[in-house]
């Protein structure tokens, strides 16, 4: 599977998977809509996420392309993304899904545990497996 990254500069609509929706109660819709511009991504971020604009409550948002559903470009260009990674989703001990990619820069998850520490039980169980 080719995955692509949009360039910053890039304006974008993308729909993106939300991993807190069996959370949610009433039950909503399983994935979100994001519209905004592709912005230079923070270095701590993997080659798999990136930074767009997102609104007053979050001015930047960070999409991990595992999670993404689809991306339509309004304008810009994309690069493409390293295809021998491996993806798995977990379930977390709260019922949430995360998803656990292996790929050249190493392991990472989309869990919260995760973008603080640079690891979590999810990771540490899937690459003792490995």
């Amino acid at each position: 599977m080719t995955l692509t990254k949009p360039n910053p500069g890039s304006v974008i609509t993308v729909t993106v998977r939300d991993v807190l929706a069996p959370r949610h109660i009433p039950p909503g819709p399983d994935h979100r809509v994001y519209q905004g511009e592709v912005v230079r991504s923070d270095r701590w971020l993997t080659d798999r996420e990136f930074s767009m604009t997102g609104d007053l409550a979050w001015p930047v948002r960070i999409i991990n392309l595992g999670n993404v559903i689809d991306i339509q470009f309004e304008s810009g260009t994309s690069t493409a993304v390293d295809t021998a990674a491996q993806t798995w989703e977990v379930t977390g001990t709260g019922g949430a899904r995360y998803l656990v990619t292996r790929d050249s820069a190493g392991w990472s998850c989309d869990c919260k545990g995760f973008q603080f520490r640079r690891n979590c039980r999810h990771v540490t169980e899937f690459s003792s497996q490995a």
